[in-house]
């Protein structure tokens, strides 16, 4: 099979599944597709918070803020919510710039929320790992559900 086909079989597995747990269909846990529409170690974020943008305006305002730490700023990425959602993981002020995030898995479960596993990656050398502050964060977009979202941070990796 190729990696179209896998990924568009992949697609209509995961909204057959999000249909069905709007339905109130018990389906166990299941693996759903994510796009990544952003990765930064600069966002305006400068707190620890973990964000859904289920509508334009909410949106807009997440980019507005993620965006604080860009200069130009970049211009809003299309989001077609009658499709998807929006998620994102800002992991806050960090002492270097070791530190990134990684969204790794989303699952829905049963009929009764989606869960965004993520982790904090760190890098003890390299070029990446300049004494600057950083702000890491991760944002992507997952198929639309009105279901709530919750976050799980995984244990940190190290990197040497």
């Amino acid at each position: 099979m190729s990696a179209w086909t896998r990924r568009r079989t992949l697609a209509a597995a995961g909204a057959m599944a999000v249909s069905a747990a709007a339905c109130g269909v018990r389906i166990g846990r299941f693996e759903l597709r994510y796009g990544t529409i952003d990765e930064s170690l600069d966002s305006g974020f400068v707190f620890s918070i973990t964000l859904v943008a289920r509508n334009r305006t909410e949106w807009i305002s997440l980019w507005q803020t993620h965006e604080g730490g860009h200069l130009p700023s970049r211009p809003l990425p299309h989001v077609d919510f009658g499709r998807d959602i929006v998620v994102g993981v800002f992991l806050g002020q960090r002492p270097d710039r070791c530190h990134q995030v990684r969204i790794e898995r989303v699952l829905l479960i049963d009929d009764s929320g989606i869960i965004v596993r993520y982790r904090e990656v760190v890098s003890r050398w390299g070029t990446a790992c300049a004494p600057a502050l950083s702000h890491p964060a991760a944002i992507v977009r997952i198929p639309f559900t009105g279901l709530p979202v919750r976050f799980e941070q995984l244990s940190t990796r190290y990197f040497d």
